[in-house]
């Protein structure tokens, strides 16, 4: 029987850690890959239909000899698809998500623009801020 070098051990080793640590991104009742979407709502609009982002997004990989978020999926917000409101124009959209970093988790709403570029690391949920257009 041959005897591997210690890099190729390291490799294999590193190798199975990341198909592991991608196993967390499996559902433990399924199996089935975990995967993120990114949703536009609102419930203001007078005609027209929302935008509809179909992709699945993968959630990141830890890399573990730097301990880095690696396959990174990124995307842009959407515009307004056709949806309309009477009297009103379109401002931008509103993301809600959780902070953890706090010991009790807290609220935060963040601003988005159609075009912005967007991590997504978490299911996102975007709902639509309306201004009066002659106001």
């Amino acid at each position: 029987m041959r005897k591997l070098p210690l890099f190729c051990w390291f490799c294999l080793l590193t190798a199975g850690f990341i198909v592991s640590c991608d196993n967390k991104n499996m559902n433990e009742n399924t199996g089935e890959q975990i995967f993120y979407t990114v949703t536009y709502h609102d419930t203001e609009r007078t005609s027209g239909e929302l935008p509809v982002d179909t992709k699945k997004y993968k959630p990141p990989v830890r890399n573990p000899l730097n301990f880095k978020l690696e396959f990174i999926e990124k995307t842009k917000v959407l515009d307004t698809g056709t949806m309309k409101k009477e009297d009103y124009v379109f401002s931008r959209w509103k993301m809600r998500h959780r902070d953890y970093t706090e010991s009790e988790p807290k609220w935060h709403t963040e601003n988005y623009y159609p075009g912005h570029e967007i991590t997504v690391s978490e299911n996102i949920d975007f709902d639509s801020e309306w201004v009066l257009e002659n106001p």
